[in-house]
């Protein structure tokens, strides 16, 4: 679709609705309701011994109950932050930082390199430029359905 408009949209107004359209879809995730519990009743499960959250669920007792109002008053994001930081100098996941690392790097010399790159490959609109950003990001647009179509049929091995 971005193929199609920016050849008839100023730049700006552009990536101004595009910013409009990404903060508002941000926003409908506001609207979502807590999701319920669901019981499954099937015979077909294997039984298994009940985590604590299973516990928890299951019967609430009044000193459960308090002590998840007092969690609930404490600083949760300070609590989030520092479980997040120490499970980034975890051992395990000290072994998968320099994979995440390379990613990004990659992703964002991607990102920043290719679409130029085949900008400055379309010798045959050398003139009209609007022409070679609707080519280039119609480009873009097969490229990032052949992403979901990858990591669909990857996802399902």
């Amino acid at each position: 679709m971005s193929a199609f408009v920016i050849v008839n949209v100023n730049q700006t107004t552009f990536y101004c609705i595009m910013t409009c359209i990404c903060i508002l879809s941000s926003m409908f995730f506001l609207l979502l309701k807590k999701p319920r519990p669901v019981a499954t009743g099937s015979t077909h499960e294997k039984a298994h011994e009940p985590s604590d959250f299973d516990k928890k669920l299951e019967s609430p007792t009044e000193a459960r109950i308090s002590q998840a109002v007092q969690e609930s008053s404490d600083n949760k994001i300070g609590k989030e932050l520092k479980e997040t930081w120490q499970l980034l100098i975890s051992l395990r996941m000290l072994k998968v930082i320099p994979l995440i690392v390379w990613s990004a790097l990659s992703l964002s010399i991607f990102a920043a390199i290719f679409a130029p790159l085949l900008k400055a490959t379309m010798f045959q609109w050398a003139d009209d430029t609007s022409k070679q950003s609707q080519s280039v990001l119609l480009a873009l647009v097969f490229l990032g359905l052949g992403e979901i179509i990858g990591g669909l049929a990857i996802g399902r091995i």
